[in-house]
């Protein structure tokens, strides 16, 4: 007879831990299965028809047989189903064991839903096909959405920070420019880094009246022409104070934005954006043009500051010729752009017996001559004679391309004009000047011919008076 081993059985087993008497409970309960469905988690056999569905399925609106095999294919969104078929052939095929992705799927009310997708294949049959293939889904559409809604907000507060750092630079380089027409051209270069159009225009407000200095992108007016920003808007406001978005533009634009430029609550003019896109311009558009056009308000008004102060040093207050200083910096830019060999000249202009005519008649026809030798002067030159009050009674005229015979020609014009002059309060009064005249090359210094013209009137004068004399 055949012995048989016994094996021992230890009369104490080890004691369970916590941990396992609770997964004891749970497989004793006969509630995994509920377990299962509830927590998303469904089961297939890729082998027969074999499916347990996941509570999720129902949450879409389907019933358990709805969605049996491949029919859960039909409900994952156009967009996505290429990734999906494609990861299921490749667990399919044993090419991949397990899949992580995310996906839409239909559900009975139209509506899609976010879905995140594992699975893991657990058997295979001796061919390779899955026959316990589990899965998890879970619902993760407001997840997504609210992860949708944070990016949106970065990107506006990202794209708020760049609009700001643009408005910044934009802002650092108008500074540097004084010169209003520069200003306004720099002002429409800078404002593409803000506000994009296809042109736009930069309009100022003098004496109630619009003058376009500075356009891009187009040509509705010539610079300088008086007028309204849009020529067929009638009636439109000329102290608008708010931006205004409008569809009524010039052809060939469909959207224009006018931003005020204001100082101190005052209109001074109206930057003008012009898009050939319809409905182009949004609150956001308005909201960075109405910061940059604050900037840029600033920098035009402090340029047409400028330059009235620079044409008010520039101009003798009362006759309206330029200044002594400006002539000499216009003389000395002139002569610089001269050809070698080209012909200057001078003339020097005082008119005689001035202190009489102030001690007889009084400062203020004195005054009233001076402007009106100052008025023939100009009539009796070329435009593109330079002229200048030189200082008291003395006026300096430039005179680019002429030899001697042209100067004397052009100062004796000017000698019998002013014997022709009759002033309205002194009709009787005789006006008469003495003109010396000088003549160079373009490159000589132009200082010394003023300074050889100015001896040449002291011969006039020494001749007596009212005559022309070349040095």
């Amino acid at each position: 007879m055949k012995k048989t081993r016994k094996l021992a059985i230890p009369e104490n087993p080890p004691a369970k831990s916590e941990d396992d008497r609770l997964m004891d409970r749970l497989l004793a309960s006969g509630k995994i299965a509920s377990l299962i469905k509830g927590a998303g988690i469904f089961i297939r056999d890729y082998t027969s028809d074999a499916y347990v569905p996941s509570t999720f399925w129902k949450e879409l609106g389907y019933a358990a047989d709805d969605l049996r095999g491949d029919k859960w294919k039909d409900i994952v969104h156009p967009d996505d189903r290429q990734l999906v078929e494609g990861f299921d052939r490749l667990l399919a095929r044993g090419e991949a064991d397990s899949w992580n992705g995310t996906f839409r799927l239909k559900g009975t009310d139209g509506a899609y839903r976010q879905v995140s997708h594992k699975a893991l294949v657990l058997e295979r049959t001796a061919e390779g096909t899955p026959s316990l293939f589990v899965g998890w889904d879970v619902d993760v559409t407001a997840f997504r959405e609210r992860e949708a809604a944070l990016s949106a907000k970065y990107e506006d507060l990202e794209s708020k920070f760049l609009r700001s750092e643009e408005l910044r630079a934009a802002e650092a380089i108008l500074t540097s420019e004084l010169d209003p027409v520069r200003a306004a051209e720099r002002v429409l270069v800078q404002a593409e880094r803000v506000v994009s159009y296809d042109a736009a225009a930069v309009w100022t407000l003098e004496d109630g009246e619009l003058f376009r200095i500075a356009g891009i992108g187009f040509d509705i007016v010539s610079p300088g022409r008086r007028g309204n920003p849009v020529a067929d808007v009638p009636g439109r406001e000329r102290d608008r104070v708010l931006p205004f978005v409008s569809a009524r533009t010039p052809k060939p634009f469909l959207s224009r934005l006018e931003v005020p430029l204001m100082i101190r609550d005052r209109v001074i003019g109206y930057l003008v954006f012009y898009s050939r896109n319809r409905n182009a311009y949004a609150n956001e558009d308005v909201a960075s043009s109405m910061l940059f056009a604050e900037h840029a308000g600033m920098v035009l008004s402090n340029a047409l500051k400028f330059q009235a102060s620079e044409r008010e040093a520039a101009t003798d207050w009362l006759t309206g010729l330029p200044t002594r200083r400006a002539f000499m910096s216009r003389a000395a830019r002139l002569c610089a752009d001269l050809p070698v060999e080209s012909r200057l000249a001078v003339l020097m202009i005082d008119i005689d017996w001035f202190k009489h005519v102030n001690d007889q008649y009084g400062h203020c026809v004195g005054d009233e001559a001076l402007v009106a030798v100052s008025s023939a002067c100009r009539e009796a030159l070329r435009s593109e004679d330079l002229i200048c009050r030189y200082g008291g009674e003395e006026i300096v005229v430039m005179l680019p391309g002429a030899d001697e015979r042209t100067a004397l020609a052009a100062a004796e014009r000017v000698r019998v004009r002013i014997v022709e002059l009759r002033l309205p309060s002194q009709p009787d009064l005789r006006l008469t000047v003495s003109v010396g005249v000088d003549s160079g090359m373009g490159t000589d210094d132009f200082r010394e011919i003023i300074s050889r013209a100015d001896e040449a009137l002291y011969m006039a004068k020494e001749s007596g008076r009212n005559r022309c004399e070349l040095r």
